[in-house]
């Protein structure tokens, strides 16, 4: 089964040192796993779209609003850009 989008990001860190963005979301069951942030091909100069994505459970679940955390690592190449060129980042999202 593929990954599904995070329904709602509730916060966005960027991190300096080392160079990691985090988002923190929500889901609405138990049971999803392997949570990631996808970078998209850059559709402007000085803007990143991330997709929040994470593996859905293959059985039963509780029925629970549950938290999840994901963590994108800058490449070398783009540790060599200012971090605020990183700005505005865009956590694409859907429901599922």
């Amino acid at each position: 089964m593929s990954k599904k989008k995070v329904s709602t990001v509730d916060q966005l860190d960027i991190l300096t040192e080392p160079p990691v963005i985090i988002a923190s979301g929500t889901i609405t069951t138990g049971g999803w796993t392997d949570a990631e942030l996808i970078p998209r091909p850059s559709s402007s100069a000085g803007k990143c779209e991330f997709d929040f994505v994470v593996q859905p459970p293959d059985g039963p679940v509780v029925q629970v609003i549950s938290p999840i955390e994901a963590s994108y690592k800058l490449s070398p190449e783009e540790r060599g850009t200012t971090i605020s060129s990183f700005m505005p980042l865009i956590i694409k999202r859907e429901f599922f």
